[in-house]
């Protein structure tokens, strides 16, 4: 189990080829396409998009992980969760450095999950990997904010150990 701060985040920037940018770009197209209600958001625009599925893809190579680029559907699970060594991992992109990893207020999500990856979009082809929270530590570690009238709960970047620990 990974504890928070147990070795602090040591970021790690991991360089996406041109033609994982560009079959991503289509994946996030088709998704669009094809107008899939299960990865719709209430305001009608796709939960898929370029920078989830890049943050990923890094994240699966820095992992070694052979990349396999796909949408789950369905059974509560995005499509930024992947599985690693029998671990879920849930990966949230953020389009600027210091931005939190955040859950619905009250979300039973975490439950479910074993780790969060926070990963940072520096360009379309570049992503920098944070770190990495266990599940029990962000329920334990989050505070409760407050945007737009929706709550969140919340864990900043300094609650993140090195994604090394369970590489």
């Amino acid at each position: 189990m990974v504890a928070a701060r147990e070795r602090p985040a040591v970021p790690v920037d991991i360089d996406l080829a041109d033609e994982e940018v560009s079959s991503i770009k289509r994946i996030v197209n088709a998704v669009k396409l094809l107008k899939v209600s299960d990865l719709t958001r209430s305001d009608g625009e796709s939960s898929v998009t370029e920078m989830s599925l890049s943050a990923e893809l890094a994240v699966m190579k820095y992992m070694e992980v052979k990349p396999k680029l796909e949408i789950i559907i369905g059974e509560g699970i995005s499509d930024e969760t992947f599985f690693h060594k029998g671990k879920s991992i849930e990966i949230q992109c953020r389009s600027k450095e210091g931005l939190a990893f955040l859950s619905p207020y009250n979300s039973s999500k975490w439950f479910d999950v074993d780790y969060g990856i926070l990963v940072y979009r520096i360009n379309d082809s570049k992503y920098r990997i944070h770190g990495v929270i266990s599940g029990e530590m962000f329920a334990r570690e989050h505070t409760v904010k407050e945007h737009g009238g929706i709550k969140f709960e919340v864990c900043g970047p300094d609650c993140f150990s090195d994604i090394a620990l369970i590489r």
